[in-house]
């Protein structure tokens, strides 16, 4: 499915699921006057991946995935986006052992977890640069 709209209320709860591979899927609130912000709780997810995914109308995603393993976000291709609609993410899981970054997108990713039991044997991270003239903090 190429540029698919999924819409999901503020808190989702998927108690089964262990793997999420999304590709050029564009996540938006079910109610855009409601809270910006979305939590997913994924109990038993041990990995996620996404590929040119984007979102609209979230300021703050909170994924609750105490077993994830494997964290890879790939390349967004679209460069048309206002520096007010970038989503912080934030990751809840003390597992972690890979993780990978490759983005056009400067989204804010955030761990929460225990560090001194968080483990990560393979980190990428490969952020790539704007090149618009209106954006003095990137260069």
């Amino acid at each position: 499915m190429n540029n698919f709209v999924i819409r999901v209320p503020s808190i989702v709860s998927l108690s089964s699921l262990i793997v999420v591979d999304l590709s050029e899927i564009n996540l938006t609130n079910v109610f855009p006057n409601d809270s910006q912000d979305l939590t997913l709780n994924f109990p038993i997810l041990r990995e996620y991946e996404t590929n040119n995914c984007t979102s609209f109308n979230i300021k703050g995603v909170t994924f609750e995935v105490p077993l994830l393993e494997v964290l890879l976000i790939k390349p967004s291709t679209s460069l048309d986006i206002s520096y007010d609609a970038l989503t912080i993410i934030k990751f809840c899981s003390s597992r972690l052992t890979k993780f990978s970054y490759r983005d056009h997108i400067p989204d804010t990713i955030l761990f929460n977890s225990d560090l001194s039991t968080t483990h990560i044997a393979s980190a990428t991270i490969d952020p790539h640069k704007f090149e618009k003239e209106d954006t003095p903090f990137l260069s």
